[in-house]
C-alpha cells in the first residue's frame, strides 16, 4: 500500500509541476503583452515634437489646452524597476494630460560612476 501512495504522490507532483509551468508561461505572455501595449501607448503619448506642431497635426488650437511643465527623475539609488519614462507617463496621467510634448532628456553626472536621469516635457491638458 505504501508503494501505491508514493506512485500517486509522484503523479500528483508531476501534475502540479506541469500546472505551475503552464501558469508561469501564461504570466510571461501576459507581461510581454503589457510591455508591448505600454510601448505603443508611450510612443503615441510621449512626443519630442512641439506643442504647436502637435495641435496643428490634430487640427486643434493651442487655446484648447492648458499647459503644465512636468518632469521625472531616476537617480542612481532609486528604485530601478521604474524608468523615468514610466514616471513621467504616470505624472501625465495623474493630471489628465492628453499628451506630453517637447520631451527632452537630461543627465547629471554626480561622479564618474553615478548619474541621475531626468525627463522634462510639457503636458497638454484639454480644457473642459
Amino acid at each position: 500500500m505504501g508503494l501505491f501512495k508514493s506512485r500517486e504522490k509522484k503523479a500528483r507532483d508531476i501534475e502540479h509541476q506541469k500546472a505551475e509551468e503552464e501558469l508561469e508561461i501564461e504570466e510571461k505572455k501576459k507581461a510581454e503583452k503589457e510591455r508591448e501595449e505600454f510601448k505603443k501607448y508611450a510612443e503615441s503619448r510621449i512626443l519630442t515634437i512641439s506643442a504647436s506642431d502637435y495641435v496643428a497635426k490634430e487640427g486643434k488650437n493651442l487655446t484648447d489646452y492648458d499647459f503644465k511643465f512636468i518632469f521625472a527623475t531616476r537617480g542612481h539609488f532609486e528604485e530601478r524597476s521604474k524608468s523615468a519614462i514610466v514616471r513621467i507617463m504616470e505624472k501625465g496621467i495623474e493630471i489628465g494630460a492628453e499628451v506630453i510634448v517637447d520631451v527632452r532628456v537630461s543627465q547629471k553626472q554626480r561622479s564618474p560612476y553615478v548619474s541621475d536621469l531626468c525627463l522634462i516635457g510639457t503636458a497638454l491638458i484639454p480644457k473642459k
